[in-house]
């Protein structure tokens, strides 16, 4: 299949680890990931992270399970915040808005980043103030 990107937008919560759970729990329950053809879906995502292919992955932000520090080397299976570097060269400021975050799609995905089998994510904001999370990454074989 080979690998996929994957973005998605997301409400704001100050916790990361947070935000990550939450959306990986609403993209199982939609169905809106990739399963090998004959094998079972998972009932919950507690038996998919068990059960996972991982030669294939599920080209989804499922594909990522924990968050590490902005500073942080990028590690499979790893969501990892941008920092203010990261964040000016992709959306031009530190504080952008879901519309830069949806301008930027092709630049994100062909501009040195991501590495495959992990996810990155900015916070977003509206009117000075935080409102989503942009996350986005490249997963699959």
């Amino acid at each position: 299949m080979g690998k996929s990107g994957w973005e998605y937008v997301t409400p704001y919560d100050e916790d990361l680890a947070v935000v990550l759970g939450r959306l990986r729990q609403e993209v199982f329950e939609r169905g809106r990931y990739h399963w090998p053809a004959g094998l079972d879906r998972p009932a919950d995502l507690d038996q998919l992270d068990d059960e996972w292919p991982a030669a294939e992955g599920t080209h989804s932000v499922l594909d990522v399970d924990y968050v590490i520090d902005a500073a942080d080397e990028d590690s499979g299976g790893a969501l990892r915040p941008l920092g203010d570097a990261g964040l000016e060269r992709f959306f031009g400021t530190v504080r952008p808005s879901v519309a830069d975050f949806e301008r930027t799609t092709d630049s994100r995905f062909k501009g040195g980043l991501p590495a495959v089998w992990c996810g990155y994510a900015a916070t977003l904001f509206d009117g000075g103030r935080p409102s989503a999370v942009g996350i986005w990454g490249f997963s699959g074989d």
